[in-house]
């Protein structure tokens, strides 16, 4: 087994949960942030699970109350619906960082094999940073629904 192979196995082994722990912007603690902001430690894949689930009931929920007119005074429409898309969203560009840091970790075990270069890596990095940033930016500027 190869070094690169080595680390596509370990990193593909680790759970869901596991990747969703890792925290990819230092210094968003709870006690750093306006309480209704998001953080990064809210987007587990239990919540996003949670919002799925939500969206997939959605359909008996409205036939439940009857009516689109009813609909404007519950608070689950007004309060889960959009936080749910705003959690799937950050979600989704947490996994892209993710995925981009073990594209560019693999990068650096081949240029050790010697099958790609620094500017490979380079390249990798970048596209990773660009992804983290762009999470982070967006966990900066998204607010809960209350």
């Amino acid at each position: 087994m190869t070094y690169r192979s080595s680390i596509v196995i370990l990193f593909l082994g680790w759970s869901s949960s596991q990747l969703a722990a890792q925290i990819l912007c230092p210094g968003d603690s709870i006690l750093d942030v306006d309480a209704m902001r998001m953080t990064e430690s809210q987007l587990s894949a239990e919540r996003i699970n949670f919002c799925l689930d939500y969206y997939r009931n959605f359909p008996k929920f409205l036939r439940k109350i009857g009516t689109l007119q009813k609909l404007g005074g519950t608070a689950s429409y007004y309060i889960t619906f959009p936080n749910c898309l705003k959690e799937i969203q950050g979600f989704i560009l947490k996994q892209d960082a993710l995925l981009r840091k073990a594209q560019w970790t693999v990068t650096i075990a081949d240029v050790g094999s010697g099958h790609l270069s620094q500017k490979d890596v380079d390249a990798a990095f970048d596209a990773y940073e660009t992804a983290r940033l762009k999470f982070c930016d967006y966990i900066k500027s998204s607010y809960l629904s209350d």
